[in-house]
């Protein structure tokens, strides 16, 4: 857990580093209002954590991922935007000598807060996550897929190309556990993601 809340202080002040500078590249104001369509295209890396036959509770350390998002969401002001967004990702491992792969799809609510009114933004996010495992040991296919709560933090900035379209950088991290998968004991995933973004201010 160390390390997870370490990449994201480090995220932080990346981000906050570049914010300063970039200002001056915005082409456009940074008013907001209305509908906002977003899509994002980045990297994630996942970690999970789960119980296997004959090897007790592993943990895989970090598989990396295409990390893909959509959002759909509301301005009120310059300030604030509301957003539904729909992510996911998969990835084929090995646990040792054990052949696994992970899939997930996550539906977030989430808000991002624009300190300034201007382009560096946190937000945070919670909701309904799945997470789809299966492992093929010497003895037998395991597959289990459950659903479960979500939460998760971010941070980034856009930089407004023009009056209704905006670039941006993002990171983010999301938790989620399931308590008790069948076959899989409770299962751990932490979700880090760095990413491109465009958004569409209608």
């Amino acid at each position: 857990m160390n390390r997870i809340l370490t990449r994201c202080v480090l995220t932080l002040l990346i981000v906050l580093l570049i914010s300063v500078p970039a200002a001056a590249m915005d082409l456009g104001g940074h008013d907001r209002d209305g509908v906002v369509v977003g899509l994002g295209l980045g990297i994630g890396w996942n970690k999970y954590e789960f119980d296997l036959p004959d090897e007790g509770r592993v943990e895989t350390g970090y598989q990396d991922s295409f990390a893909p998002m959509l959002s759909v969401g509301w301005a009120r002001s310059d300030y604030f935007i509301a957003s539904l967004s729909l992510t996911g990702w998969s990835k084929s491992f090995y646990q040792r000598v054990t052949p696994m792969s992970a899939k997930s799809m996550v539906f977030l609510a989430d808000v991002a807060w624009f300190p300034r009114g201007e382009g560096f933004w946190i937000k945070g996010a919670i909701g309904l996550g799945d997470i789809d495992l299966t492992a093929t040991t010497a003895t037998d296919f395991l597959s289990v897929k459950d659903t479960g709560f979500i939460y998760g933090v971010g941070a980034g900035y856009e930089f407004r190309v023009a009056d209704q379209a905006a670039l941006g950088l993002a990171y983010d991290a999301r938790f989620l556990t399931l308590d008790d998968m069948e076959q899989f004991g409770e299962v751990k995933n932490t979700h880090q993601s760095a990413s491109l973004f465009i958004r569409f201010y209608q």
